[in-house]
C-alpha cells in the first residue's frame, strides 16, 4: 500500500509515511520525522521522533559512521 520515493523513503499517497506515524506533536513545520534506527523504510513509531533538520542530518551522518565502524570490526 506504499511506494518508495527516489530518496529511499516510504510514501503513502505522496506523503512520507514515517511523518504520518511519528508519535507526539509536531510543533513546527520545520520539524522532521527522524528515524532513530537509521532505516528509511521503517514506520515503527518506536523508532521515530520529531527532530530539526540539522539534528536529523547529524544523526544520519553518525549512523553511517557507526555502520562503517561495525563493518570494519566484522572483517
Amino acid at each position: 500500500p506504499y511506494s518508495v520515493n527516489g530518496a529511499g523513503y516510504a510514501n503513502f499517497r505522496n506523503v512520507n509515511a514515517h511523518s504520518l506515524v511519528c508519535p507526539g506533536d509536531r510543533t513546527s513545520e520545520k520539524w522532521q520525522a527522524a528515524h532513530t534506527c537509521g532505516n528509511r523504510l521503517c514506520m515503527n513509531p518506536n523508532h521515530l521522533e520529531w527532530s530539526s533538520q540539522s539534528d536529523n542530518e547529524t544523526d544520519k551522518l553518525n549512523t553511517v559512521v557507526e555502520e562503517v565502524d561495525q563493518k570494519q570490526v566484522r572483517i
